[in-house]
């Protein structure tokens, strides 16, 4: 399995940026802050054990994009809500499957890290928050172009069965070599701009087109196994899995 290479902490901080605002952005979409009220800076700090600085460019993509809405002065911290709604983009494309013998496929993993869910992860997986889940964030590639970046959030105890397993193309190959079970999955998505942190994953030019997609999928019970943020690129093929129809 591929090891991905010491990163710079510009590099690092702009992803957990972009963590962040993925798990704030599906928070949003799910519902999951139903007073409207974002939690404030210093509440998003010790959740996510993440510093002033990641909190702020976080909540200024959101604003950007006009998920949330934002009220500050020169001295005063600045408090966010959920703007009046929330932008539903236009469907994700028609796509189909892509058959892996035909078409090569891959992955890089970018993180396997263990963590304590935060409150608005821990709503999203269903369980209390703090509880240990496990992130898993890679590259999926086609050709060896990077088509899509996923990040995966799985519950305990299932996070430890996949400790130690190779990824070796897609996830669900991942679910199947680590013996996990699958039931349904439920998915939200639709044209978002690339931001600059998964442009330079993706190797695109920031603001350009992608699919965004919130995925949740549970196990054959129906308790939560995953919750996943997807970011693919519209030109190439998420390789193993799905593709643009045509």
């Amino acid at each position: 399995m591929p090891v991905p290479s010491p990163r710079s902490s510009s590099v690092t901080h702009a992803q957990d940026v972009r963590r962040l605002r993925d798990l704030l952005r599906a928070a949003i979409s799910g519902g999951r802050f139903p007073d409207g009220r974002v939690p404030g800076e210093g509440e998003l700090m010790v959740g996510f054990g993440a510093s002033r600085s990641t909190v702020r460019e976080a909540l200024g993509l959101l604003a950007a994009e006009g998920v949330v809405r934002g009220t500050s002065s020169r001295y005063e911290q600045a408090t966010y809500e959920v703007a009046g709604f929330v932008p539903t983009p236009p469907a994700p494309p028609v796509l189909r499957a892509v058959d892996p013998s035909v078409e090569p496929v891959g992955s890089r993993v970018l993180d396997r890290s263990g963590l304590a869910a935060p409150a608005p992860l821990a709503a999203w997986l269903d369980v209390g928050p703090g509880s240990p889940c496990l992130r898993i964030e890679f590259l999926v590639l086609h050709h060896g172009v990077p088509s899509a970046v996923e990040t995966h959030y799985v519950v305990h105890p299932e996070a430890g069965d996949l400790i130690g397993i190779p990824m070796r193309g897609s996830w669900e190959t991942l679910l199947d070599d680590a013996g996990l079970r699958r039931g349904r999955t439920d998915t939200w998505g639709g044209r978002i701009p690339a931001d600059p942190a998964v442009a330079e994953l993706l190797g695109v030019a920031p603001g350009s087109d992608l699919v965004g997609v919130e995925q949740t999928t549970f196990d054959p019970s129906g308790r939560v196994l995953d919750g996943a943020v997807l970011r693919i690129r519209s030109d190439v093929p998420r390789a193993g899995t799905l593709r643009p129809a045509g």
